[in-house]
This record gives structure tokens, C-alpha cells and sequence, in this order.
């Protein structure tokens, strides 16, 4: 489909990234994403909250970069869980942990990360997981957020998430090219479409072949 990744990576710097990802979670959830403090393992981790009408409702770090000590992959984990003690609600605390290119260069000469859509789909995907813990309204630690629920359901909310990656609205609002501001092309996001479809059915005939 005459396009490679790198090409593709131009159109998305973390910022621009990062954004979209809260406007996504901002519209669907009904909720706002800010940034708040808190220790942290490593200076580049961020912390934020997660509020619903003034009221906090979940906190996050985000550890987006790779680094020597750090294991390979993307994973969400949980810190805290929501649960109702004698105080009132604990609200609950989630790790969303990737392994992106850092940015590169200082100061004035820093270029961004920029993430390939590989790795967008990637961040949502955790960001799926990292929702399903902390916007749980459950009270029981047992069956609270990520708790207690069956593997494949577990990645039921991380795979809803991974489709806004492909809707032509929410990816066209978080690109900007690296150097000129440009957003994604439309003729560009639709050989990507051509791409992750090429041999779809072939693919569900797997899927069916493991079944039997």
C-alpha cells in the first residue's frame, strides 16, 4: 500500500497523542483528565486524575518510555482498588506503563516522541484496561474494577478503546506532523484502512481453524 511506518509516525507526537486520547475518554466517559503530583520511580512517569464533576473519581501514572531497567512490553496494573471502607470510598490508582521512544535532543533542539500507530492503538489499549479499573462504581475490593472478572472479558474494554484508533474523526484531531503541523492525510489514513484489512478473512478462518 505504498506507505511505511516511519511516515505514519511523523503525524503523531506524543503531545498531540495524549490529547486525543483524553478528548476520547473526556467524551465518552462523561469525565475530566488533569494532571496531579505524586511520587514517582522515575522522572519521566507522570501522575493524573481522573474527576467527574469536581469529584475525584481515579488517579494514574503514566510511564510512557523505554528505558534500560525497564521490562519490555505495555501493561496496566493496579495500585489501588476502589472499595468502601469505614472512612468512605477508596478511590482506586492504576500504572499505565508502555515502552515508546523517548524525545530526543534538549531544550530548544528537543524533537518529540513520536509514536507509530502501532503504538497509538498500544496506549489506548492500556488505556482500556486502565478505565475499566478506575471507573468501576463497585465497592467490593473482591470484584472491583479489574478484579474477579474473567481473562476475555478483561480485554473487552482495551479492545472497544483500540477502535477509536480507526475512526477517522478522533485520529484526524490528534495528528500534527512533526515539522510542518500538517494533519494525517485522509488518502494516507486510507491505505492504513487497506493495510489492517488486506487478508482479514483469512485471518477469521484462523480464528475458526483454532476453534476446531
Amino acid at each position: 500500500y505504498a506507505f511505511s511506518d516511519d511516515e505514519v509516525k511523523q503525524y503523531f507526537p506524543e503531545h498531540e497523542v495524549l490529547a486525543g486520547l483524553f478528548r476520547a475518554i473526556e467524551t465518552l466517559f462523561g469525565v475530566n483528565v488533569t494532571p496531579d503530583g505524586a511520587t514517582a520511580w522515575h522522572p519521566a512517569v507522570r501522575f493524573f486524575r481522573i474527576e467527574r464533576q469536581g469529584k475525584l473519581v481515579g488517579q494514574f501514572f503514566l510511564d510512557l518510555y523505554t528505558r534500560e531497567t525497564k521490562r519490555g512490553g505495555a501493561w496496566m496494573a493496579d495500585a489501588i482498588s476502589r472499595r468502601l471502607t469505614a472512612c468512605g470510598i477508596q478511590t482506586p490508582v492504576a500504572y499505565l506503563c508502555c515502552n515508546f521512544p523517548a524525545p530526543v535532543g534538549q531544550g530548544a533542539q528537543m524533537r518529540p516522541a513520536t509514536f507509530s500507530h502501532d503504538d497509538v492503538l498500544t496506549l489506548f489499549h492500556e488505556a482500556g484496561h486502565g478505565l475499566h479499573h478506575l471507573l468501576t462504581e463497585v465497592e467490593e475490593l473482591a470484584v472491583s474494577g479489574i478484579d474477579g472478572v474473567e481473562w476475555d472479558a478483561v480485554e473487552l474494554p482495551s479492545q472497544f478503546m483500540e477502535n477509536f484508533c480507526w475512526e477517522w474523526d478522533v485520529l484526524a484531531a490528534m495528528t500534527s506532523h512533526v515539522e510542518t503541523g500538517e494533519s494525517l492525510p485522509r488518502a494516507l489514513f486510507d491505505k492504513m484502512i487497506a493495510a489492517k484489512n488486506f487478508q482479514s478473512g483469512m485471518a477469521t478462518l484462523r480464528q475458526i481453524e483454532f476453534a476446531l
